[in-house]
């Protein structure tokens, strides 16, 4: 960067940034990739550092340098050997780059741009600013469909010579396999991110009834009859609805139909699991110290939640009506279970170092003293993590005041949220003067 001497006696400007001292771009690069590429390898080290070594071509010149911008956003705040800045200078110039990378990559379908993005993400996520995240997301998504992406992983690259039936291909095909693997591992990371920062998120769900005029698709079975035929049933009956229609939850047909898909796709989950490609994996390593199968198996135990927390208990003011479905109660337990025994075998290291994405799946063990603590050590580096400890914090101390009583808001008790459709509501929390979370 700058000289240090300059920095302490003027303010340096995000262009002036631009211009990394080799030793610096070094030192953040090997960062990223000792730190935050073993749960996000969607970057070719080798290739990349090469190129903070290449003389030939200025760094600002190169394809790479919007991917360089994204790494120093990133690891910047943390970790930076060879540079004297204040933790506050790095924040500031943190979120510089992270808005210059945004705007040039909207401005240049690359990629270098999905890939910076995507890296962009992490940003976000760790601070806890999902909206922005599910934004960025949108964007990557987008990009990798007008990139032609989608077409490549589908087609194994066999076609790409071809003329395109399924996307618009702003990319020439891969010349080298390294470039081929970044592709089809932007690809998957994009669709990674979107379903799993997702996973169990019912919004709006159980919050009001669905709109009793509303129409939805059929079942392909009765689209597939003649017009006569068609007269004879109603499209808007349960019984030959499509996947789009919803389920009411008041009604003892539509739960029966629900609990029985809840269950038909956890044996479909199970029976992955059990497999013997996925257990050999699982048992050839020690899960608790590899960060990719920390998040299989986290990331399992989360979608098990997800599938059964709103059957569990009944709708509020059913409870008479239909009763807890103790089934779902006891497989959620036991998916707790298995995440608190993950969260426990993990080091402290690890677990400091570990994907903001595992934060939500920290939250969720019954495990009080093991949760605040998880989260404790993921806060040394995620400010997302410092605030669900604070909750935990809160919620302790409040736990012999009555539910109406409490600072938190009402939906941080109810258990038939997921911790997704209460962060809007915990984030508004947390931003209250008398709560003042460091960042």
């Amino acid at each position: 960067m700058a000289s240090p001497s300059s920095q302490h006696s003027r303010k340096t400007t995000a262009s002036e940034l631009e211009a990394l001292s080799e030793q610096t771009l070094s030192d953040l690069c090997s960062t990223w990739f000792e730190r935050y590429h073993p749960w996000f390898p969607i970057l070719h080290k080798l290739s990349l550092l090469q190129e903070t070594h290449n003389h030939a071509t200025p760094l600002v010149d190169s394809p790479q340098s919007i991917v360089f911008k994204a790494i120093v956003a990133v690891t910047l705040p943390h970790w930076c050997l060879s540079n004297p800045l204040t933790g506050k200078q790095r924040s500031q110039y943190s979120a510089q780059y992270r808005n210059e990378v945004i705007m040039q990559a909207i401005g240049n379908l690359s990629l270098q741009s999905l890939q910076a993005i995507l890296i962009i993400t992490t940003i976000d996520y760790g601070a806890g600013k999902l909206s922005e995240f599910w934004n960025l997301v949108a964007l990557c998504k987008r990009m990798a469909t007008q990139l032609g992406l989608r077409e490549l992983v589908i087609s194994d690259c066999n076609d790409l010579n071809q003329l395109s039936t399924v996307s618009h291909r702003m990319l020439s095909p891969p010349t080298t396999l390294i470039e081929q693997e970044e592709r089809i591992r932007a690809y998957w990371m994009t669709e990674v991110l979107d379903s799993m920062s997702s996973l169990g998120a019912g919004w709006n769900l159980g919050l009001s009834r669905p709109m009793e005029e509303a129409w939805f698709p059929c079942n392909e079975t009765i689209w597939s009859f003649p017009e006569k035929a068609k007269a004879f049933s109603s499209f808007g009956d349960s019984e030959v609805s499509s996947a789009f229609s919803s389920f009411d939850t008041a009604s003892a047909n539509d739960r029966m139909r629900w609990q029985t898909q809840c269950i038909s796709v956890d044996e479909s989950l199970l029976k992955w699991r059990n497999s013997d490609d996925t257990t050999q994996t699982l048992s050839k390593t020690n899960v608790a110290s590899d960060s990719t199968l920390v998040m299989i198996s986290v990331t399992f135990d989360t979608a098990i939640i997800s599938l059964y927390q709103r059957l569990a208990l009944p709708p509020a003011g059913l409870g008479e009506v239909h009763g807890p479905w103790y089934f779902a109660i006891q497989r959620c337990l036991s998916a707790c279970d298995d995440m608190s025994t993950i969260v426990r075998a993990t080091s402290d290291a690890n677990l400091e170092n570990i994907s903001p994405y595992m934060i939500f799946c920290i939250f969720v063990p019954r495990n009080l003293d093991l949760l605040v603590y998880g989260l404790k050590t993921c806060g040394q580096r995620w400010l997302f993590a410092r605030r669900l400890e604070k909750v935990l914090a809160v919620a302790m101390a409040e736990k012999k005041m009555a539910i109406a009583q409490s600072s938190l808001p009402h939906q941080f008790y109810n258990l038939q949220y997921s911790s997704l459709d209460i962060d809007e509501a915990l984030r508004v929390w947390s931003e209250r003067p008398e709560i003042a979370i460091e960042e």
